[in-house]
């Protein structure tokens, strides 16, 4: 059974694979099965994605952190479209990167004197929900001190 994609503007054509939008700039796309369209998020999964997640588990589990829910897995399987490769390529390449720089450890580090010297401000705060308040008084910054310094 072939099903039409449905046109949206422009002639650009726009359907779901798999539960991620892909888009095309053809005017006519066939689609060869019934398509399944799930967000891709904990608790809207296609059956596909479900299995691409149970596996995208298992392939990386020696570098999961307890904390790696599946929240967090999906983001990287929708990132690559459900694809288990390349969202393990990523994932992996994401975390060598965390490690090279340290980010775990960023808040304990100490701000380059540069910044405190010649660019005032940062963060002052939370709002009443609980966002951080960052302040950049612009007119307060002192470029050439920035640059002089280094």
């Amino acid at each position: 059974m072939i099903i039409p994609v449905v046109k949206i503007h422009h002639g650009r054509s726009e359907y779901y694979d798999g539960g991620v939008l892909v888009s095309k700039f053809t005017p006519n796309i066939f689609v060869t099965q019934p398509l399944e369209i799930m967000s891709g998020f904990v608790g809207d999964l296609s059956e596909k994605q479900s299995t691409a997640l149970q596996k995208f588990r298992e392939n990386v589990k020696d570098v999961l952190e307890p904390e790696h829910d599946d929240h967090y897995l999906l983001r990287w399987l929708r990132a690559r479209n459900f694809d288990l490769k390349k969202s393990e390529d990523m994932l992996r390449k994401h975390l060598i990167w965390r490690k090279e720089e340290d980010i775990d450890n960023i808040l304990r580090q100490k701000t380059p004197d540069v910044i405190e010297n010649y660019y005032p401000g940062g963060h002052c705060g939370f709002d009443k929900d609980g966002s951080p308040v960052w302040i950049d008084p612009i007119g307060n910054i002192d470029p050439k001190g920035t640059i002089e310094e280094e």
